[in-house]
């Protein structure tokens, strides 16, 4: 059948102005979404050259949301502040408390606790704001009465405050409690308030290597937008350089590493032997080393955004290289008198260490300090620890 001259001319007026609606209706979202961005600065990420940015953390009006109030800043903005960890700013007039009579300068990293935010806010995406952070550590951890190194909340706090020294920013923790007593958290709340550490309980997992690599690797997913690095040590780790023994020796380590690095392993120097059992701290207590590497088993840190897979000593890789760190940044593990059984010295622990006093001589006087101006003084013991 024909179709008639008239509706054939009608249906095609028809289709021509639903076509012109369309467009106007798309020219208007488009016009609204660049109005948007334009308004709340989002454009200028969208078309400024990434590369280019690279300069972008000494902007000052970046520089604002770490010395005054915060300001909701973009993901991409966060991104490009890892480039300069917020607690290593040189500080002329470094504050001063009085502890016991005796006046104190406050550690770098508690001097900027002042300048953290504490209220999760969303950015102009509605995304919620993490923190950005350059180095953080990650840690699964069992604390419980009859463990034979006596490793308590006293150790972990000195662990805790000794990275905090050595330039890491922040701390995730998996709880690996095998009862609900053996939990940890509401002893270092103030930690969790001060957003230094970020608390998980963990138990689902019972065999501790299986465990602990979920661990990492729930971190890993988590966080791979907001971290530069991660370090996955045990509670008895130490990471330690032989050559910088200032505040924040970590950060500038890494700040040297080449772009190709995606991880890099530090050597596993054992600290052994009985040590000197009135001391309160575990790195004043036990000072013999392995005379080298005690075995292949490294602890990394890494790039979360490079990682595939993560692993408790060596992670599988998306892409970079992995390398070894050497002398210039190794791993002090504190096993006390674990390969004695707990015993005296013996002439085989003797035999394998030499005495090692430069951990002591770096960080133990800085390392009181921070215990004791953060009001730690209990967490000085020597009725616990290897």
């Amino acid at each position: 059948m024909r179709v008639k001259p008239w509706i054939y001319s009608c249906v095609k007026q028809s289709l021509t102005a639903f076509s012109i609606l369309c467009f106007t209706c798309q020219v208007f979202n488009v016009y609204k979404c660049f109005q948007l961005k334009v308004s709340s600065g989002a454009f200028r990420y969208l078309s400024d050259d990434w590369k280019s940015s690279s300069n972008f953390a000494s902007n000052s009006s970046v520089e604002k949301t770490w010395n005054e109030e915060h300001t909701v800043i973009s993901l991409k903005d966060r991104l490009l502040l890892l480039g300069k960890p917020r607690n290593t700013t040189f500080i002329d007039n470094q504050k001063t408390v009085y502890i016991e009579g005796k006046l104190r300068k406050l550690p770098i990293w508690q001097h900027f606790l002042r300048y953290k935010k504490f209220e999760p806010q969303e950015d102009e995406f509605g995304e919620t704001t993490e923190d950005y952070y350059f180095l953080v550590v990650v840690l699964q951890v069992r604390l419980y009465a009859y463990d034979k190194a006596k490793w308590s909340i006293n150790e972990l706090k000195q662990w805790f405050h000794y990275l905090l020294l050595a330039g890491v920013e922040h701390i995730l923790i998996c709880d690996h409690y095998a009862s609900k007593d053996e939990m940890f958290k509401n002893h270092i709340k103030k930690y969790i308030d001060y957003q230094l550490v970020t608390y998980v309980e963990w138990s689902g997992v019972r065999n501790p290597m299986a465990s602990q690599t979920k661990c990492y690797q729930r971190f890993i997913r988590r966080f791979k937008k907001y971290h530069l690095w991660h370090m996955a040590i045990d509670i008895d780790e130490y990471p330690f350089s032989p050559t910088d023994g200032q505040e924040n020796f970590l950060v500038r380590y890494l700040q040297n590493v080449s772009e190709e690095i995606s991880e890099l392993s530090m050597d596993n120097y054992l600290m052994l032997g009985r040590g000197k059992r009135s001391e309160n701290l575990v790195i004043k207590r036990i000072t013999r080393m392995t005379k080298k590497p005690a075995n292949y088993l490294s602890k990394p840190i890494y790039r979360p955004a490079s990682v595939l897979s993560a692993a408790v000593h060596h992670n599988h890789l998306k892409h970079g290289l992995s390398r070894n760190a050497g002398n210039t940044l190794k791993m002090l593990h504190y096993w006390g008198g674990r390969d004695q059984h707990w015993g005296p010295d013996t002439a085989k622990t003797l035999n394998i260490t030499e005495e090692m006093h430069l951990m002591s001589k770096f960080w133990a006087s800085k390392l009181e300090n921070s215990l004791l101006t953060f009001d730690e003084k209990s967490a000085l013991s020597n009725s616990t620890g290897p």
